[in-house]
This record gives C-alpha cells, sequence and structure tokens, in this order.
C-alpha cells in the first residue's frame, strides 16, 4: 500500500469515539409504571405519601416524625 492509497483510506474512515448505533425500539420508561416496592409501601404507611429520603429528613428536623431509613432486604 503506498501513501496515497494509505492517506485515503484514512480519509474514509469513521472519526475516532463515534459508533454507529441502531434505532432504540424500546419505549422510554415512565415513572410509576413499576408498581410499588416494600420500602415505598412502608414510607406510604408511615408518612401517608410516598416522600424521599431528603424530604423525610426535612421533615424530621421541622419536628414530624423521628427519621428512619428504609432498606431493601431482598437480596
Amino acid at each position: 500500500m503506498n501513501l496515497r492509497e494509505l492517506t485515503s483510506a484514512l480519509s474514509n474512515a469513521r472519526p475516532r469515539g463515534t459508533r454507529s448505533r441502531k434505532k432504540r425500539t424500546k419505549a422510554p420508561y415512565v415513572p410509576g409504571t413499576l408498581g410499588l416496592s416494600a420500602v415505598s409501601e412502608a414510607i406510604r404507611r408511615d408518612y401517608g405519601a410516598i416522600l424521599s429520603r431528603r424530604e423525610r429528613r426535612q421533615l424530621a428536623r421541622r419536628g414530624g416524625p423521628a427519621f428512619r431509613p428504609y432498606y431493601n432486604n431482598a437480596r
């Protein structure tokens, strides 16, 4: 392969770091469609709504129920 063929082959190559991807056919995830987990059911039972960890901590600081961590022990 001479220099001309080599430069021609390199100029036709894809740039580094780019890959051709197939079009995604999977539907995007919609939050709340998987159903409730045991942890979210326990949080709802204790607080009346599904609150994030941050919201439960803030509520405890403002004099609400004491913060209680919830763990998923399904392993």
